[in-house]
């Protein structure tokens, strides 16, 4: 399955047109056309997040909470985001975040938490 096969899947039950218009989801970093080898679930993308994908040989990561928020000045691998995007494309992992679309979609975190 391509990467962007799994994007849509994920649009498909987690709308991003549900997302909040100041949010940020979809595939964040990456490569569409890229076969998915593994997936990888987190919270937050972190070096070790990344580092356990890498090692686990998945080659996507699904955050909730995007690495990439708000509009980028500079991407400088010496600083957090920067960082983690160099390492993200150096190793050919897609990033895919699911924030506030699946907080707000039919059977997301929002419905599940109150159940």
């Amino acid at each position: 399955m391509k990467v962007s096969t799994l994007v849509d899947f994920f649009d498909r039950l987690y709308p991003f047109a549900l997302a909040e218009d100041w949010d940020n989801v979809g595939l964040i970093v990456g490569d569409s056309k890229a076969e998915v080898t593994g997936v990888s679930f987190c919270l937050d993308v972190t070096h070790d997040v990344l580092d356990e994908a890498i090692e686990a040989g998945c080659n996507v990561i699904v955050t909730h909470h995007p690495v990439i928020f708000r509009s980028i000045k500079r991407l400088n691998s010496a600083e957090l985001q920067g960082g983690l995007v160099a390492k993200a494309f150096q190793n050919g992992v897609s990033l895919i975040a699911l924030h506030t679309n699946l907080d707000s979609a039919i059977g997301g975190l929002n419905d599940t938490l109150c159940e």
